[in-house]
């Protein structure tokens, strides 16, 4: 999933294996994992208290910031290239935004904000489906009878949204 964003928001994809990726994938999943103990809710809750005392919860903004750096190295290896007449990504439009809005007075559009939204992507579209597919697949593991309940033969009845009271699951 992570990839297929970069592809949308970078403008290609790493390899399966690339050391930059596989990273980045492992900063995400740490970070998300500390997010959601208790010392993330400890800290939401006593901020002050807890910027004080170690723990798991300190090492969120470094990874964050981590993140970010690596987003401001694909920003610049794109600023180098970009061409305003092709865009070809995420962030070559958002450029081409920064460009068009740059002499208004109320402008938003500037570089930490496009990484904070790419932050956001990554964050919102890898996490979230990653984690729907992996109850998916740990549903159909415990019940596998769900699995031959989802293939259908070719002249099967296609099942639509008056059907669902009368469906088992």
């Amino acid at each position: 999933v992570s990839n297929i964003i970069c592809q949308l928001v970078f403008g290609h994809r790493f390899e399966y294996g690339d050391e930059k990726f596989m990273k980045l994938m492992l900063m995400f999943d740490k970070a998300v994992q500390i997010e959601g103990s208790i010392w993330a809710q400890l800290y939401n809750s006593f901020t002050l208290l807890m910027r004080l005392l170690p723990g798991p919860h300190q090492t969120v903004k470094q990874i964050w910031d981590d993140v970010k750096k690596f987003i401001r190295e694909e920003l610049n290896q794109h600023k180098k290239n970009w061409d305003p007449s092709n865009s070809k990504d995420y962030i070559d439009c958002y450029l081409q935004e920064i460009e068009t809005n740059k002499a208004q007075n109320d402008n938003t559009f500037d570089e930490e904000n496009l990484i904070m939204c790419v932050l956001d992507l990554f964050v919102a579209g890898s996490e979230t489906t990653s984690t729907t597919l992996r109850w998916a697949f740990l549903y159909m593991a415990k019940y596998p009878e769900i699995q031959g309940a989802q293939t259908h033969p070719n002249n099967a009845p296609l099942v639509t949204h008056k059907h669902s009271k009368s469906l088992s699951f």
